[in-house]
């Protein structure tokens, strides 16, 4: 006779395969393949929208003018379904997988890989991906491998996140390790300095990812996540810094595309993590004007 416990374990089973989704494999890498076309033929919304604003706000004639220049630029990318940069990125994904999910055949990995390398091709996204970074060849020619970052959550969702990350805003990303005993003007003096020193390199104007806090990998890891707004903190804290650090970078006049003028930045997205007490790690993510995120839930 089975015990309690046994026909209990039975049930919780029996509940677990009754919300098992099965995602069919290659419609998988046929959503994948569009979502990197898509996301590279446009400007992020939220980004847009804080273009619109600042030119609202903006009393310098030429700033206003470049900042009207790159909705004109979307404008013309969305229309025509060209890539609205032409730097298409290093092809990085967020993967939110849910425990009852399963794929019909082999893995998420895989499917990236598929995915990307259909999009690129049949998107005509330029491909810059070289197999060694020593050698600088060969060209993958797909833009494959893709980068990615798995987390696995409740439920029976698939939740992808893509972010088209251009060479010359990853170039600047930054990280360094304070002294614990340091404070937020150590920390914001290194922030500024660092978009001082940029410039207008990576094409201004910034929106940026800050995280403070985790491991070397994490804390670099999680300033990139955070470029995608959802996953930034929603703090007072949060919203405090991000607004003193926007005030003081503006200041700096690099302005639109280096030129000078307003806005330097955007949007500072932040995110605090745990960390080991012999530990402060800070890392810095850039994006260029050209913002692209896109998503798709399964």
């Amino acid at each position: 006779m089975k015990s309690r416990k046994a026909k209990s374990n039975v049930n919780n089973m029996r509940v677990l395969m009754s919300n098992i989704k099965i995602i069919d494999y290659s419609i998988l890498v046929k959503k994948i393949a569009e979502l990197c076309i898509q996301t590279n033929n446009s400007v992020d919304a939220n980004f847009l929208k804080l273009i619109k604003e600042n030119i609202k706000k903006n009393s310098n004639i030429q700033s206003s003018h470049l900042l009207k220049l790159l909705l004109k630029n979307n404008d013309i990318a969305k229309k025509n379904k060209l890539p609205v940069c032409q730097d298409t990125g290093l092809s990085v994904f967020f993967v939110e997988m849910g425990e009852s999910v399963r794929l019909s055949e082999k893995n998420i990995g895989e499917a990236l890989t598929e995915g990307t390398a259909s999009g690129y091709k049949k998107g005509y996204l330029r491909k810059s991906i070289v197999a060694d970074p020593l050698k600088r060849e060969p060209n993958t020619n797909d833009n494959s491998p893709p980068f990615y970052h798995i987390d696995f959550a409740p439920g029976n969702k698939l939740k992808v996140w893509f972010l088209p990350k251009g060479g010359g805003s990853e170039n600047v990303s930054n990280i360094k390790f304070f002294n614990p005993t340091s404070d937020l003007s150590d920390i914001s003096s290194y922030i500024v300095e660092t978009i001082r020193n940029v410039g207008g390199k990576a094409c201004p104007p910034y929106k940026l990812g800050v995280c403070i806090g985790g491991t070397f990998d994490y804390c670099a890891m999680y300033s990139k996540k955070i470029l995608i707004d959802e996953f930034a903190d929603k703090t007072v804290f949060a919203n405090s810094f991000s607004n003193l650090l926007m005030n003081k970078i503006n200041e700096l006049e690099i302005g639109p595309q280096g030129l000078g003028g307003f806005p330097t930045v955007v949007k500072v997205n932040v995110k605090l993590l745990p960390t080991h007490i012999a530990m402060l790690p800070v890392a810095i993510s850039f994006n260029c004007n050209a913002m692209r995120c896109g998503k798709i839930i399964l």
